[in-house]
């Protein structure tokens, strides 16, 4: 009797463990929300996956040198009522991405809208006012 106490004690003490987990998100301290940067580039992957939809871009920075970019963006649900898809973007696609860069100053943003080549623009924002 003493066993099974402690067994389904434990198994509690494990499922509340993981339980703050699943219900915890980040926020956006990572990334410099006063300032904007945009980025000129070509599609090298683009992951239409949960929690966030992610674009990896590569961009000429100003000495030519290639720099990778990655940006993250609302869910796929979110941008679907943007009018996005999961073939809005391939490699190969010329882009232009708006958002907010990361404190750190790595190639991170969080995108904020998407200009296609067509100059049709998207928006990527997390909530749809």
């Amino acid at each position: 009797m003493n066993r099974r106490i402690w067994i389904s004690l434990l198994s509690l003490v494990c499922i509340l463990a993981m339980a703050g987990t699943g219900f915890a998100h980040h926020g956006g301290a990572a990334f410099d929300m006063k300032s904007m940067v945009t980025v000129q580039g070509t599609i090298t992957e683009f992951r239409w996956v949960n929690p966030h939809v992610q674009i990896y871009l590569d961009a000429a920075d100003d000495k030519g040198n290639t720099v990778h970019w990655t940006c993250e963006t609302a869910d796929p649900s979110m941008l679907v009522r943007q009018g996005w898809s999961n073939d809005t973007l391939k490699p190969g696609d010329h882009v232009t991405l708006v958002g907010h860069p990361a404190k750190t100053g790595v190639k991170v943003m969080v995108l904020d809208k998407l200009v296609l080549a067509n100059g049709q623009e998207l928006a990527a924002k997390a909530v749809v006012n």
